[in-house]
């Protein structure tokens, strides 16, 4: 393994974003995972393996020496409890993880600066987050929020806390509040000056049907690409119904992208 400081991490995202390597991110409570901006690197002829910021990312070479099974056997020494990467790449292994794992396969959208379609008129209630305790009250959210209940318990409290607190700039988020309590958010992720990942848009049930997922995605996405500069941001949804939201606001499809979610035992 080698141990690359932050100077060497955009040579690391350039290989990440090559068209010519397939790629598989791992995700959550990975126990192996480095924490902070270093970057831990093994690089074989024919894959690398990356540890960074508490993602685990793999990258394939496009002759494909090694066989989904071959791969499947060694994603299965790894402790995870997700992977999502492209469709191409997720599919051979779907008969040899079909069992410990629920498999989804979803569309990945991006906008830019150009395509982005700001909404006309801002909710007064939008915050913009910056440190732990609003944090606090997006972890909040997402224990009221269905979709996330899952990955959100409170046992996951102080995990979450400590992610958040070793997010790097550009990172950010935004939170709808009434009466000073959260009812819906998102967040960034992997951000870099390059791009950044949408997730954990989220509305407490409640409060949904109003627009209001819209209002902090807009909000979300010119924070990013008019204030932090991020040329790229991107996102994939599982519910069809949450599709009309990121179009109006100029999100379009670029790839489709698998999810893969461990069995609860």
């Amino acid at each position: 393994m080698l141990k690359l400081g932050e100077r060497d991490r955009k040579r690391v995202l350039d290989a990440v974003d090559s068209e010519d390597l397939g790629n598989l991110f791992f995700v959550n409570n990975l126990r192996t995972c480095t924490i902070g901006s270093e970057i831990e690197l093994y690089e074989g002829d024919d894959i690398f393996l990356m540890n960074w910021m508490r993602t685990s990312i793999v990258l394939a070479s496009p002759n494909k020496s090694f066989s989904a099974g071959e791969i499947a056997e060694e994603l299965g020494r790894q402790e995870f409890s997700g992977i999502n990467g492209r469709k191409e790449l997720l599919k051979p292994l779907e008969p040899y993880l079909k069992d410990e794992f629920e498999i989804q396969y979803r569309e990945m959208l991006a906008l830019d600066r150009s395509t982005f379609r700001k909404l006309p008129e801002r909710n007064v209630n939008l915050r913009e987050l910056f440190g732990p305790e609003d944090y606090e009250d997006l972890f909040d959210l997402y224990l009221r929020t269905p979709e996330y209940r899952d990955d959100f318990t409170p046992d996951a409290r102080e995990e979450w806390a400590l992610a958040m607190a070793e997010r790097e700039y550009p990172f950010t988020g935004v939170g709808l509040y009434v009466r000073n309590r959260m009812v819906s958010g998102a967040y960034l992720s992997a951000a870099t000056m390059e791009s950044a990942m949408v997730v954990g848009v989220g509305t407490d049930p409640d409060w949904r049907g109003g627009g209001l997922a819209t209002a902090v995605v807009s909000e979300l996405a010119d924070i990013a690409l008019n204030e932090n500069n991020i040329r790229r941001l991107a996102l994939w949804y599982s519910d069809e119904k949450s599709r009309h939201i990121y179009e109006k606001l100029g999100f379009s499809r670029i790839l489709d992208y698998g999810y893969f979610r461990r069995r609860n035992k």
